[in-house]
């Protein structure tokens, strides 16, 4: 894959995303300006992988990363709200006031995503395409591929190295994190090594506990209704446990360790059937 082509196509993509929100900031548009700015920092990240020497523009780079935190903040609580509805083991008035509470974030979060779309200038694509043809200039694909595989394997090891202390845990964020470069990073060129088998399933149970994880984040902050705070987080915290049991077996699993614990066939749920990875 010819990295300067995917690098300007990545940049527009982002461009487009961005004016589209602009016109409606809708639930839809925002998940894809969310994976616009995520491909964009990638991109940005690999370039920074291939020439230290040669940053990035500041504030660009700056703008754009208001603009991330803005967007991923409104989007935490649209997925927040979703997540809410599912819990159905909790009385429908704590629901109703867990909603309550997260609406009126989402209003103010709106607000502060508008500023940061206003503040991108339409100079910061062009300044970045420059940047990213220069760091790319005289690159033979050989080159890029040795760079690429190099990149890889520092993230999945940084990566196997978290998921295998003993506080692995602790650690989940972060995984995620090393991961989703890797990935991008497949999406962004060839880099002549196959994709980690399993990777995406990973990616997907690390995603839905981290959704989780930021929702009892959110539901701390309902001090004035006590009672339906501590019904509403311990129905959160039951799901955190199940789902940070699952993102961890699913590490295993892509890292090579195998579930050794005795099971029977009725046992035999998707979480314990043998994963090929």
């Amino acid at each position: 894959m010819e990295l300067r082509n995917t690098a300007i196509s990545t940049l527009q993509r982002y461009r487009s995303a961005l004016e589209r929100t602009r016109l409606r900031t809708d639930t839809e548009g925002l998940h894809r300006l969310r994976v616009r700015l995520k491909k964009t920092r990638s991109l940005l990240r690999f370039l920074r992988h291939l020439d230290r020497d040669a940053p990035p523009p500041k504030g660009v780079v700056r703008r754009s990363n208001d603009l991330f935190r803005a967007a991923g903040a409104l989007r935490e609580v649209q997925v927040n709200c979703a997540r809410m509805n599912e819990l159905r083991n909790v009385p429908a008035e704590a629901r109703t006031i867990g909603l309550a509470h997260l609406r009126k974030q989402e209003e103010r979060l709106a607000k502060e995503l508008r500023r940061s779309l206003e503040r991108i200038r339409p100079e910061d694509f062009q300044r970045l395409e420059l940047h990213a043809l220069r760091v790319l200039q005289g690159r033979t694909m050989n080159d890029l591929r040795a760079a690429a595989q190099k990149y890889v394997k520092a993230e999945l090891d940084r990566a196997k190295g978290l998921t295998r202390a003993a506080d692995a845990h602790l650690h989940l964020h972060e995984v995620r994190k090393h991961l989703k470069h890797v990935r991008h990073l497949h999406e962004l060129l060839d880099p002549g090594v196959p994709e980690p088998n399993g990777l995406g399933k990973v990616l997907g149970r690390l995603g839905t506990w981290h959704d989780e994880l930021v929702l009892r984040t959110s539901l701390q902050e309902l001090r004035k209704y006590p009672e339906q705070r501590s019904e509403l987080l311990a129905a959160v915290d039951q799901r955190l446990i199940t789902l940070r049991t699952y993102a961890v077996h699913r590490l295993q699993l892509l890292f090579g360790e195998r579930d050794h614990s005795p099971r029977t066939k009725s046992q035999r749920t998707p979480f314990h059937r043998p994963t090929k990875t």
